[in-house]
């Protein structure tokens, strides 16, 4: 007869010392299987054993169960409490699932046991960065770089926080201080590629991508900021398939495997076959890229749509759309799938072959029709406007235009309108105080309502977000308001796209002052009403 494994022989109490010993040497030497089974065995026997309990969450989080790391870390900490190893650990897993609040709460703990702890403080610094809380996260970085000058991580992270503070010039100074302590340090490099590109030196920018990729080729963050700066430069040819490296990003690779059926790239028969074509960004980029769908119909594809509940009405009216579904809806089977922003690619578009330069979307003419009465018929031309994005978005810091600089410019010979739905405080106050603005709009309207509204007015004026897109695909003139340096889909210091007829660009300058913006909108504003008569 064959022999029967044996279990471990059992332990006494009196044997964990060593073989507590035994598990931490194998995991030292990176034998973590080993070393787990070692530790079960421990909490087998003492099931509160507190370093069997951390180091096994230890192994978890080198293995990428975070879930499971974060269970034992915590069970950890109820032994325990206040250990700062525990809560620095637990810190990172919740860091890395983006909880940011409770990651900083505990890092917060390990400083106060543990001042001067970097781990703690880089990692909080690098959370409160995520949770938006930008002073204090400098205030951390300050700590940092105190404490050890000579550290290129701390550098690094510091001139990304600086760069997502808009303080460029003390932006660069940190990732050349990174780049020179560290002259291997892709991800210094990487940054510092977009901050360069902040001050339209465009082929550093392009200098430090390369550089990145001859220290990690495989870095996909890099090909992805390369592949946006390459398309704003016009290079569709170049930038687009850098752009497809998005779906290798962290966070990201799930999402892209979560599709049974191959993606959709250009080369494959669409005749006689069914394709989803899913929204997976913003809804701007929804928008903009829907206009592919009426060429996928052409091919004799069957084209589902799935995009954010906000524009599904509005997508109702493009052509050759046979479903539309929101997130979670039962679709139908199909054969092909094509991430909305792909398409560009999968059509090989390039500067002179963008489709459908609008109108590609319409308004509902029922809402039309309800928001033309609402208004009434006015005895002055109309200007809708929108002076922000979503708040949640961290381009929003860089686009936004606060509503007291935008009134002070408005003139009183025409009937300005709010496209926003939520206001703060002072832009409710400052809006019922300026009787030349209103605010049709509210919590009880949507998308749908905006597009409608954009449809009776004479132009609509908007900075960089999904109402300036909707304008644009529904053909109504429009005049967009950008940073000095954009969004990747806009070009650089040209008042032209190509992705939309009806759109008048408007840039900053490099002092990134908005007023000049601002005042040159109203007068474009002003133009396009006097030629249209």
């Amino acid at each position: 007869m064959p022999r029967m494994p044996t279990a471990a022989p059992p332990f006494q109490p009196t044997d964990l010392p060593g073989v507590l010993r035994q598990a931490m040497a194998l995991h030292s030497q990176g034998n973590v299987d080993a070393a787990r089974t070692l530790y079960r065995r421990i909490l087998s026997v003492v099931p509160n054993h507190f370093d069997a309990t951390h180091l096994l969450g230890v192994t978890y989080a080198q293995t990428g169960d975070q879930d499971k790391a974060l269970e034992l870390f915590s069970k950890a900490l109820s032994i325990k409490p206040g250990h700062p190893e525990a809560l620095f650990n637990r810190g990172t897993m919740y860091q890395q699932q983006h909880a940011h609040d409770d990651a900083i709460a505990d890092f917060t703990c390990v400083i106060d046991e543990v001042p001067g702890h970097q781990g703690a403080l880089n990692n909080r610094s690098v959370c409160l960065e995520g949770a938006g809380r930008l002073e204090e996260a400098l205030a951390d970085s300050d700590s940092l770089v105190a404490l050890d000058p000579e550290n290129a991580v701390f550098w690094n992270n510091r001139g990304k926080l600086l760069g997502a503070m808009m303080d460029f010039e003390a932006a660069l100074t940190c990732l050349n201080k990174a780049v020179a302590l560290k002259p291997d340090y892709a991800e210094a490099f990487n940054n510092r590629a977009g901050v360069l590109a902040e001050f339209h030196r465009f082929d550093e920018a392009l200098a430090d991508y390369h550089s990145a990729l001859a220290i990690r080729p495989d870095f996909a963050d890099v090909k992805l900021g390369k592949g946006q700066l390459l398309v704003q430069q016009g290079n569709y040819s170049e930038g687009w398939p850098l752009f497809e490296c998005r779906w290798q990003q962290a966070g990201r690779q799930q999402a892209a495997a979560a599709f049974d059926t191959p993606p959709w790239l250009g080369n494959d028969d669409l005749a006689g076959k069914t394709i989803l074509v899913h929204a997976e960004q913003g809804l701007g980029d929804t928008i903009q890229f829907c206009r592919y769908v009426p060429l996928l119909a052409e091919r004799g594809a069957r084209v589902i749509v799935r995009a954010q509940p906000p524009v599904i009405d509005l997508l109702s009216s493009l052509d050759g759309v046979a479903h539309l579904l929101r997130p979670g809806d039962k679709a139908p089977e199909w054969d092909f799938h094509c991430p909305m922003m792909s398409l560009p690619l999968a059509f090989g578009t390039m500067l002179d072959t963008v489709p459908d330069h609008g109108p590609y979307l319409s308004a509902e003419p029922d809402l039309v029709t309800h928001w033309a009465d609402r208004l009434g018929s006015g005895t002055k031309p109309r200007v809708a406007i929108a002076w922000r994005g979503n708040p949640e978005n961290s381009y929003d810091r860089r686009r936004r235009i606060n509503l007291c600089d935008f009134v002070r410019l408005l003139d009183g010979n025409m009937e300005w309108i709010s496209l926003h739905h939520e206001l703060t405080d002072d832009e409710a106050s400052l809006i019922e105080a300026t009787p030349q603005l209103t605010r049709p709009l509210d919590e009880n309207t949507d998308m749908t309502d905006a597009a409608a509204i954009c449809a009776i007015v004479d132009v609509v004026i908007s900075i960089d977000t999904s109402l300036a897109h909707i304008a644009g695909a529904t053909g109504r003139p429009t005049i967009v308001m950008l940073p000095f340096q954009p969004d990747f889909r806009w070009p650089v210091n040209r008042a032209e796209t190509p992705w939309y007829a009806n759109l008048t660009l408007l840039h900053q300058r490099a002092d990134r002052d908005w007023a000049p913006v601002v005042r040159a909108a109203v007068a474009a504003a002003a133009k396009v009403v006097e030629s249209a008569g």
